[in-house]
């Protein structure tokens, strides 16, 4: 049996704490904005608002352009012995919902997280889609698969100078439909990318499964280097530009890991790590081809 060198482990260690101090040296050189680093433009409502007076409406604006997109609304009627309590929402110009037609009615559909949201749904446009509506004169109608929704998903597509977006807003809606509340939003801002419903380009983290001392992330050269102390079963990388464009993804083969990108021209990247579920991302620069 082979003892360990002590001073090769010193060796070792002081090459990886100049590694990860060139990687640090590098990205504090570098002056990047958080706006230019995600291609997911966010907006939480907060708080969040609850529309409950009847001809109460939302003029959303999915890219904060200053120009409405959408028209959320809640309608109540009652005429005598019968009444009726409607959210609609309306696109506005040449904008859409994801929708689909069910008994001549125009309705949106129900989102789920991590929906994808792309060029391939129900697209409806010129007219208001339904979300629930809630009748009644003896006996009750509802219309709609919004009754009681919580956390749910609108797909939206919005149309900017020729170019087309993606995006999604969550809202609650009462279980008769005389109430609404808008909660957040967001929109994919690279035309025809599909965006997940919920997904706000932001980092969430489902429990701390790991400590930075145990998930260590760091560049030299064109190289990143990605070590894990600690036993996981399938490990997912992907590493996207600053424009959130993927240009590598693959399965850590062991805990310590070096993945070249000889062919990436030089900039800030960002390594997004799935741990059973859990994503990390780390920051790294990498020198270019």
């Amino acid at each position: 049996m082979n003892a360990k060198n002590p001073g090769s482990t010193k060796k070792f260690k002081k090459v990886e704490n100049k590694l990860k101090a060139y990687s640090a040296t590098a990205l504090a050189l570098m002056a990047i904005s958080p706006a230019a680093n995600a291609t997911i433009v966010y907006t939480d409502v907060n708080p969040d608002v609850t529309y409950s007076t009847s001809g109460s409406s939302h003029l959303l604006d999915l890219n904060n352009d200053n120009i409405d997109d959408f028209e959320l609304r809640l309608n109540l009627w009652v005429y005598g012995s019968f009444s009726t309590a409607q959210v609609k929402i309306t696109p506005l110009v040449f904008n859409a919902v994801d929708g689909y037609i069910s008994n001549y009615w125009n309705l949106a559909a129900l989102g789920q997280t991590n929906d994808t949201i792309d060029a391939t749904k129900g697209w409806m446009g010129g007219g208001q889609v339904i979300l629930a509506q809630h009748s009644s004169f003896g006996s009750n109608t509802n219309i709609g698969p919004w009754f009681g929704a919580k956390d749910k998903y609108l797909g939206l597509q919005i149309l900017v100078s020729g170019n087309t977006y993606y995006g999604w807003a969550r809202l609650d809606v009462d279980s008769n439909a005389k109430k609404f509340t808008l909660k957040d939003y967001a929109y994919e801002d690279v035309p025809l990318k599909s965006i997940l419903a919920g997904d706000t380009g932001l980092v969430t983290y489902n429990e701390p499964t790991i400590s930075d001392e145990e998930l260590i992330v760091y560049s030299f050269a064109n190289e990143v280097f990605v070590n894990i102390d600690k036993s996981f079963g399938r490990v997912r990388i992907r590493i996207l530009n600053v424009e959130g464009r993927e240009v590598y993804t693959g399965d850590l083969k062991d805990s310590n890991s070096k993945i070249s990108l000889d062919i990436s021209p030089a900039g800030v990247y960002f390594v997004q790590i799935d741990l059973n579920g859990t994503l990390h991302t780390k920051k790294v620069f990498i020198a270019g081809k």
